[in-house]
């Protein structure tokens, strides 16, 4: 399980894998090689879509094969879905192969392993300064003059430059 205590190792990431792109893929690839047309607007339809995806002869998701024997890393990728918080369709899901919790990337860090979830593979999420945080925050008050915005940026030692750098980012 995930300590965050535990110092993490330094994962450089190979690719990251959408759940969408891989449901747009599999469709088409069913639609192409098997003239089967896909959808998921009914749970019925949905409950099927998911066994053909989590059946590994019909998944498209696959390493690459094993120059020895021609088979296969990491055979398939299994799939979940829920009920859209909207009413309309279901989202879809990857379960991560170490945790077996719900994922909508994982991360590729091995061409011989599995793709994994964030928590798995001790990816951080980028932590962002409190000096740019206070900063962004001054530059949204519109009630403030210019001059105000001058003083308390110069209050809080925020560089100048680092000001017309984040205005002229957006």
């Amino acid at each position: 399980m995930y300590n965050p205590r535990q110092k993490k190792p330094k994962i450089t990431i190979l690719g990251r894998k959408d759940i969408t792109d891989y449901v747009r893929s599999f469709v088409l690839h069913m639609r192409k090689t098997e003239g089967r047309v896909l959808t998921a607007r009914h749970r019925d339809e949905t409950e099927y879509m998911k066994s053909l995806m989590n059946d590994p002869k019909n998944t498209t998701y696959k390493s690459f094969p094993d120059f020895r024997d021609g088979d296969y890393f990491w055979h398939h990728q299994r799939v979940d879905f829920v009920t859209s918080n909207l009413g309309k369709g279901f989202v879809f899901y990857f379960i991560c192969n170490s945790c077996r919790q719900r994922a909508k990337y994982l991360y590729e860090y091995s061409p011989l392993q599995s793709p994994l979830c964030r928590v798995c593979c001790r990816l951080p999420y980028p932590v962002s300064s409190r000096q740019a945080r206070y900063m962004s925050r001054l530059l949204r008050k519109p009630y403030l003059s210019s001059e105000d915005k001058q003083a308390l940026v110069r209050r809080a030692g925020i560089r100048i430059e680092d000001v017309v750098a984040a205005l002229a980012s957006g």
